[in-house]
């Protein structure tokens, strides 16, 4: 038998990867990174759920445009082009709430990597 199970993330965005993990932080202050026999992860322990997340980073855009730029250093001719940045390197993290109840029932186990996550068997 199979089950497929849809988990909407939240999305979250900042400019460097610990800004981005303190925000995830942010989410509940009552998060605690814990080791158990569910998983590793962020935990919940009010409300018995795990906080794991994916972690991707978007590098900066730019575009180089046809003006060349001519430069002299010491009687040395250089040219270069002209580059215009359309949009600065940022991260995206998309986090996701799984409710301990549901790892005991699918007999799986929550792994959260440095990046992303996996679901494995116990």
């Amino acid at each position: 038998m199979k089950f497929t199970i849809n988990l909407k993330p939240a999305k979250l965005e900042a400019r460097t990867k610990n800004e981005i993990i303190s925000k995830i932080r942010n989410i509940n202050r009552s998060l605690t990174y814990t080791f158990c026999n569910l998983g590793n992860g962020l935990y919940d322990y009010k409300n018995k759920t795990f906080y794991v997340y994916n972690l991707q980073k978007i590098r900066s855009k730019s575009s180089q445009t046809k003006k060349a730029i001519y430069k002299t250093i010491n009687d040395v001719k250089f040219m270069s082009y002209k580059k215009d940045k359309i949009n600065n390197g940022h991260w995206i993290a998309y986090v996701y709430k799984i409710d301990e109840g549901l790892l005991k029932t699918l007999g799986k186990k929550v792994r959260q990597n440095i990046r992303n996550f996996e679901l494995k068997n116990k």
